[in-house]
């Protein structure tokens, strides 16, 4: 749960007060996210929202090593994935398999949660990007 708490709180940081004051404000934030979950008393639940945010946080992992390998073909990787099938990496495919079927798993209140905080993060990005935009502009 901290890690997506964290992620919201600090792209609200950046989106609302700029990047020169976000890590403390993030950082209160999350304590205050974080402290609200501790409250509901069920730790089992908070650390399920946390698995959410892991399993999708590994499944666009996995789907950006793959699209990365087809719309940027020719360019120079440290390391390579073993096991593919032409251009198709097997492995990654395997892990947004293995992390689709652990997001099954998962309640549908953790479930819902979790797409909400996610959502959040989201629109707490495309909050930053349009400031950015709009400051570059001026």
């Amino acid at each position: 749960m901290p890690s997506a708490l964290v992620l919201v709180a600090l792209l609200s940081a950046v989106v609302f007060i700029g990047i020169k004051q976000s890590a403390w404000v993030a950082i209160l934030l999350a304590m205050g996210f974080c402290m609200a979950f501790v409250l509901l008393g069920d730790i089992a639940f908070v650390a399920n929202v946390n698995n959410f945010t892991v399993f999708v946080t590994f499944a666009v992992i996995n789907a950006a090593l793959i699209v990365l390998r087809y719309r940027r073909p020719d360019t120079a990787r440290p390391f390579r994935v073993p096991l593919s099938l032409g251009k198709l990496p097997l492995l990654p495919v395997l892990g947004i398999v293995f992390n689709i079927f652990m997001l099954l798993q998962l309640s549908l209140q953790v479930l819902a949660i979790g797409f909400g905080l996610t959502a959040l993060g989201g629109l707490a990005a495309i909050l930053r990007e349009r400031k950015f935009k709009c400051v570059h502009r001026t």
